[in-house]
């Protein structure tokens, strides 16, 4: 079990990036600077393109580090989404997988519109035939169920 930090699973991830780049760029700048020091014999050539390679390994640490970051902080926009919406007379019933944990889950309604938010960044909105009134909902094994009956 971790400690809680104060920071999110994003924030640390992000920290982390930060820390190997920097690493990174240091190892690549004390390599250089020997190979600069080492003049134009083998030694300088070796250290040289010891450089050059680290340089290119750190760039794409870089690279795949801030997109996985990107792809794990990324709203389910571009994906699909498992839901199923049953309208009877007079309620919708909203069932859907919502990433959690359910400390981050919320739900509210505007109008006709159900705004579900979960983990992650995780945020979806589904319109509904009319405007709600009373509204519940629970939450399982990551599915969401939200009944919301008609206003008036």
């Amino acid at each position: 079990m971790r400690a809680k930090t104060g920071l999110s699973d994003r924030d640390i991830a992000l920290i982390l990036s930060l820390v190997v780049v920097i690493v990174g760029v240091i190892v690549t700048a004390l390599l250089l600077r020997l190979a600069v020091r080492g003049g134009r014999g083998l030694l300088g050539i070796a250290l040289a393109g010891a450089t050059a390679f680290l340089l290119a390994y750190w760039a794409r640490e870089a690279y795949k580090t801030v997109s996985t970051e990107l792809r794990l902080t990324s709203t389910a926009d571009d994906t699909e989404w498992t839901h199923e919406l049953h309208k009877e007379r007079g309620k919708a019933t909203l069932v859907a997988e919502v990433p959690g944990p359910e400390e981050e889950l919320r739900v509210q309604t505007d109008g006709n519109i159900i705004e579900v938010r979960g983990g992650g960044g995780f945020t979806k909105k589904v319109k509904l035939p009319f405007p709600v009134g009373e509204w519940h909902y629970s939450y399982r094994n990551g599915v969401l169920q939200v009944v919301a009956k008609r206003e008036g």
